[in-house]
C-alpha cells in the first residue's frame, strides 16, 4: 500500500518521517502522517456512535483533537491511521484513501443494517 501513496499530497511534499518505523510516511510542515498497522480505535466498539466518514469507498473512524484531527481506516485488514494538522482544513484524505482502496480488500461494513458479524465494530 505504501507504494502506492502520492509523493505530493494535494501540495504537501513528502518528507522523513521522524520514525523508525518503515511503516510511517509524512508530508509537509507541519506533518500530515501516516502509520500503518496501528492498534484497533479504542472507541471502535459495539454500540459506538463515535463519528465515521467514507471517502471514496474507504471508511475511516475520526477523532478531533486540539492539535490535529486523527483519520483511522476501520474497514481494511490493517488498520492505518492518518494524522492531520488542524491547519489543514478538511484534510487530504482522498489520494490516500485510493491508495488504500488498490491495496486492501475491505473486510467489514460500517453500515448499521449491516449482519452484525459483517460489522466494522465487530470484528476481531
Amino acid at each position: 500500500m505504501l507504494a502506492g501513496l502520492p509523493v505530493n499530497l494535494n501540495g504537501l511534499q513528502s518528507r522523513p518521517a521522524l520514525s523508525s518505523s518503515a511503516f510511517v510516511v509524512a508530508w509537509g510542515n507541519p506533518a500530515v502522517v501516516l502509520r500503518c498497522g496501528v492498534p484497533r480505535p479504542a472507541g471502535l466498539v459495539p454500540g459506538s456512535d463515535a463519528f465515521t466518514t467514507g471517502v471514496d469507498g474507504v471508511f475511516f473512524w475520526v477523532v478531533h483533537g486540539k492539535q490535529a484531527t486523527v483519520f483511522t481506516v476501520i474497514d481494511r485488514a490493517v488498520y492505518v491511521e492518518v494524522t492531520v494538522p488542524v491547519t489543514y482544513a478538511g484534510g487530504p484524505l482522498a489520494p490516500i484513501a485510493d491508495a488504500v482502496a488498490k491495496a486492501l480488500p475491505s473486510v467489514c461494513v460500517v453500515d448499521g443494517s449491516a449482519p452484525v458479524a459483517h460489522q466494522c465494530t465487530h470484528r476481531p
